[in-house]
């Protein structure tokens, strides 16, 4: 079966585990069947709207609490943002997100500051107000109260104060109820991204190696061994930018049609419905269309059918048929 060229799997939650509230059939059976071979299971999730308690009360309401005891295997955004400043030297941050996300980034010994929030203020009225000029980090995630205010004061601070932009996520929308897909934190990202000119400088969440590479090295297993289960493309990249293979779910964001489309690091390596195909054998996810024979596709049509046409008249003048086109083919590719 799959599962037994991996010595560790980390799981995508949104989409994999679940998807728009409801529990993905044979989630636990699938976890519980890898833990039964001790693999080495983890689950690291975009979400950066939970901090570690909400995070594991998401699992116990699946019934999938027994799996996440124990905080080191379960990640998200939040975590994942922590461990980041914990290695830097930032005094202070405007951190657009969560309470569980400031107060992670808090606990890394990073001021937090939060401005009084101006709604309806005119650009003219935001452009007055004074901005914390040692502002040094701006952390953008996921705030369903996000507005035209945390645009701006993001913005200024990136201008005036050159600080250093970390997003949680790029992820473009996240599985809702009904099967709906609503706009996620790259949403966000890619406003202010768009007003400051600039990128950011870090993503701390998929799909940046940044998390996936401490997985690994508290797993204690190789790369190569390790298999990334997930649902968008962002999953993808996050395994092969650590050197991971990747399993993409059709269970949540990502459809096969987009599977066929993507291509470099972001084709997957194994396409399946969901995560019991870790459970079965199952065939790698052919390779992409080289560029080159796109390229030279309609070209050799063109000529095949200028070959048929010639094989055609010195058959008598009757036009080309099917026959005519394959001894066409034929001809061009023993060339």
């Amino acid at each position: 079966m799959l599962a037994d060229a991996y010595d560790c799997v980390v799981f995508d939650c949104d989409g994999v585990l679940w998807s728009g509230g409801e529990t993905v059939a044979q989630a636990k059976a699938t976890l519980d069947a890898l833990k039964a071979q001790n693999k080495k299971v983890y689950f690291m999730s975009n979400n950066s709207s939970r901090g570690p308690d909400v995070f594991r009360q998401v699992f116990e309401s699946h019934g999938l609490g027994e799996h996440v005891k124990d905080e080191r295997f379960m990640w998200n955004s939040v975590t994942a943002a922590q461990r980041w400043f914990k290695g830097r030297k930032t005094k202070k941050a405007y951190v657009v997100g969560c309470a569980a996300l400031k107060d992670a980034i808090r606990g890394a010994g990073v001021t937090v500051v939060e401005p009084w929030k101006q709604m309806g203020a005119t650009p003219e009225k935001l452009a007055e107000e004074a901005i914390d000029p040692a502002i040094d980090a701006v952390v953008l995630a996921f705030d369903k109260d996000y507005g035209y205010f945390e645009i701006c004061y993001a913005t200024r601070c990136l201008l005036e104060n050159n600080a250093e932009l970390v997003a949680t996520n790029r992820d473009f929308q996240f599985p809702a109820q009904k099967n709906r897909k609503l706009p996620g934190n790259g949403a966000f990202v890619a406003a202010v991204c768009a007003a400051s000119r600039r990128e950011p400088d870090v993503v701390v969440g998929k799909p940046s190696r940044f998390a996936l590479d401490a997985i690994v090295a508290d797993a204690g297993v190789s790369a190569r061994r390790t298999l990334m289960v997930g649902d968008m493309w962002s999953d993808v990249e996050f395994a092969h930018n650590a050197g991971c293979d990747a399993l993409l779910v059709l269970s949540g964001v990502a459809s096969l049609d987009d599977a066929r489309r993507w291509s470099g690091i972001t084709r997957p390596d194994f396409v399946a419905p969901d995560l019991t195909a870790l459970l079965r054998p199952v065939e790698r996810f052919p390779p992409a269309p080289s560029s080159s024979s796109r390229r030279w596709l309609l070209p050799s049509i063109v000529a095949a059918a200028a070959v048929a046409f010639l094989v055609s008249r010195r058959r008598g003048g009757a036009p080309p048929d099917r026959s005519d086109l394959d001894d066409a083919t034929r001809w061009l590719t023993a060339k």
